[in-house]
């Protein structure tokens, strides 16, 4: 199993789709999976998030029965993904990620985890990083 789930919930997203699923999949990072969940999209999403899932072993997709609320939405992929793996990350069907924004945000939730388990007292992360995500208008 992969050490990282990205998940990716759509709803209507196609203007976009297409550049931020390949921001993930260019990664520098590889040990991840990449679950796309489509909630009952109007527009060309399903087609291009079929057009993912037959080509890239990397992902997987996932549709609720019915069209849900965000929240709930949410919730439904969270209990989809399958459990093993060590991290969970989420992006926008409309967010584009730089090529190094998993390598790095591996890199810092391993050093907080490691500062935690050796520490014996609560402890502050190890290092504050802000990211901005590339968003597309």
């Amino acid at each position: 199993m992969s050490r990282v789930a990205v998940w990716m919930p759509v709803f209507n997203e196609a203007k976009h789709l297409r550049k931020a699923i390949d921001s993930v999949l260019a990664q520098t990072y590889r040990d991840f999976v990449l679950y796309i969940s489509d909630n009952h999209s109007t527009d060309e999403s399903r087609a291009i998030i079929d057009e993912y899932d037959e080509i890239a072993a990397r992902v997987i997709v996932l549709r609720p029965d019915t069209h849900l609320a965000g929240i709930p939405h949410m919730r439904f992929m969270w209990d989809s993904i399958p459990k093993g793996h060590e991290y969970s990350i989420h992006i926008g069907g409309h967010d584009l990620w730089r090529e190094n924004h998993l390598e790095i945000l591996v890199a810092r939730m391993d050093a907080e985890s490691k500062a935690r388990l050796s520490a014996s007292m609560p402890v502050q992360p190890v290092a504050t990083f802000t990211f901005r995500l590339l968003t597309m208008s």
